[in-house]
């Protein structure tokens, strides 16, 4: 079998991508942005505090020394 992240029992195949590209669930999500956004709805300008986390995205042939066999 080949070391690839489409046959990695972490990888998790993106549905928009046709299993081309996918999650790596090895770890939690990790940080990926953080800020203010300004709401325009009335006057005064309000800013509510956002943030985001996301799992580490790959193309379906790559690979790391964290990969384990797919369960069937």
């Amino acid at each position: 079998m080949t070391i690839r992240c489409k046959n990695c029992r972490y990888w998790r195949p993106a549905p928009e991508s046709k299993n081309q590209a996918g999650y790596c669930h090895r770890y939690p999500p990790g940080a990926w942005g953080s800020g203010y956004t300004d709401l325009f709805d009335d006057e005064p300008v309000e800013q509510e505090f956002y943030s985001e986390t996301i799992w580490p995205s790959t193309w379906y042939y790559d690979w790391c020394d964290e990969w384990q066999k797919k369960k069937e």
